[in-house]
């Protein structure tokens, strides 16, 4: 409220010794607020600008700096040293009042979030002194970019973390295009993240970024890519990108992508493991590693196992032809469970044959209701459908019967209403 009244004051009434006196009496109610300290010195600044006199210009120096150093010693925050010399830079301060809070600043060096602003400062053409020492010179980037690089580079010896990592890239890619060429700027990128990733300080949102920068320019070979993919920290490969990007890059080696898929099933959730088994699927067509596939997996989770039945049954279908795919699936329904979708690809196949077995076709439908018939309704539908259409059509009443004793009771009532509806159709 004491702020509110101060810009009222200020902004409204055009009375700024007003503004003022609300502050003071702000602070002396409120001793530790920060936002009270910057705006009372925000207006010392302005008033020692308006002075008309040297001496009245040196007494509102004098009194923006006691108001400073109040403030510090009354706020223990290194935010509020930022916004003290945001104030003193854009007010155009005296220099000894930007040279003191810089040094205020500089003193809180055990600070990472204080490397963050110097180095971001330097990027705005701001020079801090203290900074040299850790600035190349023999490099072809401006003097804006080589001291930014400096002082991340130092800080991130100093603090070795993974978002101060993340916030050097970041801020790279921000830069002005006055300070560096595009160029310039990919490269200094690059730079920035082969040192988080030599240095194990990459998320993995900044690891992919990299690695699709370096896709993206073509310079760097396959066997680099996958020295970088290999030689990554354990949180990242715990990801999918780096086992996808794996396989993306040994798809001429079948061999070498079981072998990829293996360690990455050993690592990864469930669900990111049968995203890689179904894209190995999507991407091979040779008949001994759809072979290899189905032997390497039957190790794998029941989940894993269990999603990628279906898919690898059509596939061998696909590659090998119809006695392949029966073969499969004879071996893969003597190791429940099964799914749904399994059975029914088999059924497709079958189908679309222009000499459809309904021999086959009725066995397959038998180990569907065996497996699923309790709790499914569909499958005794489509297993009557198939009777009526390409079978026996006597057999239907049968398997009406043997649905409504096989399903449970719960479900019984919406089978006999289903059996109904489609008879009326």
């Amino acid at each position: 409220m004491w702020q509110l009244a101060s810009k009222w004051e200020n902004l409204e009434q055009n009375n700024i010794q007003g503004a003022r006196d609300f502050l003071l009496k702000g602070l002396h109610r409120h001793p530790e607020a920060a936002d009270l300290y910057v705006e009372l010195f925000q207006i010392e600044l302005t008033l020692c600008f308006q002075a008309t006199s040297d001496e009245e210009k040196e007494k509102q120096i004098k009194r923006a700096d006691i108001v400073w150093r109040n403030g510090v010693k009354n706020v223990d925050s290194v935010s509020f040293l930022f916004k003290l010399y945001d104030v003193a830079i854009k007010y155009e301060a005296d220099l000894s009042i930007v040279s003191s809070i810089k040094e205020e600043i500089w003193s809180n060096n055990d600070n990472k979030d204080v490397w963050v602003f110097i180095a971001c400062k330097e990027m705005e053409g701001q020079h801090w002194q203290e900074i040299e020492e850790f600035v190349d010179n023999d490099t072809n980037y401006s003097e804006e970019i080589q001291n930014f690089m400096g002082v991340f580079e130092e800080a991130l010896q100093r603090f070795p973390d993974i978002k101060l990592c993340t916030q050097f890239i970041h801020h790279l890619l921000g830069a002005n295009e006055s300070i560096c060429t595009d160029s310039q700027k990919i490269t200094a990128v690059k730079k920035a993240w082969y040192y988080g990733h030599e240095n194990a300080l990459l998320s993995e949102d900044m690891f992919k970024f990299g690695i699709d920068l370096l896709k993206a320019e073509n310079k760097t070979s396959n066997e680099n890519l996958l020295e970088l993919l290999n030689n990554t920290s354990s949180n990242i490969k715990q990801g999918r990108f780096v086992w996808e990007e794996k396989l993306k890059l040994s798809k001429s080696d079948d061999n070498k992508m079981l072998t990829i898929l293996k360690n990455a099933t050993q690592i990864l959730k469930v669900d990111d493991a049968v995203y890689l088994w179904n894209y190995m699927l999507d991407n091979t067509t040779s008949k001994a590693t759809l072979k290899s596939m189905y032997k390497k997996f039957q190790n794998c989770e029941n989940v894993v196992l269990l999603s990628l039945k279906p898919k690898l049954l059509q596939k061998t279908y696909e590659n090998d032809g119809l006695k392949a795919a029966r073969e499969l699936y004879e071996e893969m329904i003597k190791s429940p469970p099964t799914q749904v979708a399994l059975h029914t690809t088999m059924i497709e196949i079958e189908l679309s044959q222009e000499n459809k077995s309904a021999k086959n076709i009725r066995k397959y439908y038998e180990c569907l209701v065996q497996q699923h018939g309790n709790d499914n309704i569909k499958v005794w539908m489509d297993y009557m459908k198939f009777e009526s259409e390409y079978g026996n059509v006597q057999a239907t009443p049968n398997i009406y019967r043997r649905a409504i004793g096989a399903l449970k009771k719960e479900l019984v009532d919406q089978f006999i209403t289903t059996h109904t509806l489609s008879k009326i159709k």
